[in-house]
């Protein structure tokens, strides 16, 4: 299992859906996993939750980490090893990747549900009730600070209420209101059988993303997530690849690698390193978007998805 409590117990995911988040009892530890590369090479991260109101992070509307995570050592268990081989496929000369990158919200899992009950809550914060589900949807992707400072115009008073107001819902249970896309489910079960490394690369705080994976039953399928952070690293999409890549035990100047996802930042950041993109129109994606960042596939279904990446 992924989380340890302070007594020494297992966290499991749905502690934290009955309420652990609100409790300052209770901590849960959870790692970014390093199962390629490195053994053990999992950031280790502890979400320390308590009732004193310490400083807020990340703002990031996919997946806000909780008050108070703090940096622990030795607290991570011991990681599997995998070993990866330098080959190419030989069908149809496709190179093989070493590393296959993958988005969260709106490439595996289906989380409008969720975040838009928990913004409509978050509204009267800023008196904004008036929104639509179409304008709403639009805060996805960009950083929420971005979108209520420049976009909006409101000051920093109004997005830290609007932040304190909207993690209030969403870990009170929006951040399990998703649902898996059809096929991918099997897609990753295949990919993690494979020889490539398979890596969560998301805006959403690790610590968030690793909760949503164990809670939809995939994270055993990663090697290494790789997300934002609380001091405000990697908050744009080619820093949280590069992170990835990394965690994999790989070196962005030798590697073979695709990344995947469902917005132009997935495939701008994917072009930014010069590696194979692929854009999923199931997402989040305007009309349009995928294809003005002009990515090297664009697929509509996990089907798809799977024959760009050779899976039998």
């Amino acid at each position: 299992m992924h989380g340890r409590a302070l007594d020494g117990g297992v966290v499991e995911a749905g502690d934290v859906e009955e309420g652990l988040i609100h409790h300052g009892a209770h901590r849960e530890f959870t790692l970014a996993h390093g199962r390629a590369g490195r053994p053990g090479a999992g950031e280790r991260h502890g979400d320390a939750i308590t009732d004193k109101g310490e400083k807020l992070g990340v703002d990031d509307l996919r997946g806000m980490p909780l008050r108070g995570i703090e940096e622990l050592e030795g607290l991570g268990l011991p990681l599997p090893q995998r070993h990866l081989t330098d080959r190419n496929c030989e069908d149809a000369g496709v190179p093989h990747h070493d590393v296959i990158l993958i988005d969260l919200d709106g490439t595996i899992t289906d989380s409008i549900p969720g975040i838009l009950r928990c913004l409509r809550e978050a509204l009267p914060a800023l008196d904004m009730q008036h929104l639509t589900d179409a304008e709403l949807r639009t805060w996805l992707g960009p950083p929420l600070r971005v979108t209520l400072l420049e976009r909006y115009g409101r000051s920093e008073e109004d997005l830290d209420r609007f932040v304190q107001e909207y993690r209030a819902h969403y870990f009170g249970g929006g951040e399990y209101e998703f649902s898996i896309f059809p096929g991918v489910a099997d897609l990753l079960e295949d990919i993690a059988a494979s020889d490539s490394a398979l890596v969560l690369a998301t805006a959403k705080p690790i610590e968030s993303a690793t909760r949503v994976l164990t809670k939809a039953g995939l994270l055993d399928h990663f090697d290494f997530v790789s997300g934002t952070e609380l001091d405000l690293m990697r908050q744009d999409k080619p820093s949280v690849i590069a992170h990835g890549i990394e965690g994999a035990g790989r070196s962005l100047n030798d590697v073979t690698a695709v990344m995947i996802g469902d917005r132009k930042e997935d495939v701008l950041g994917a072009q930014h390193h010069g590696m194979t993109s692929v854009g999923v129109t199931w997402g989040y994606a305007d009309d349009g978007e995928l294809e003005s960042v002009k990515p090297d596939h664009l697929v509509t279904t996990a089907a798809e998805l799977r024959a760009i990446l050779e899976l039998s």
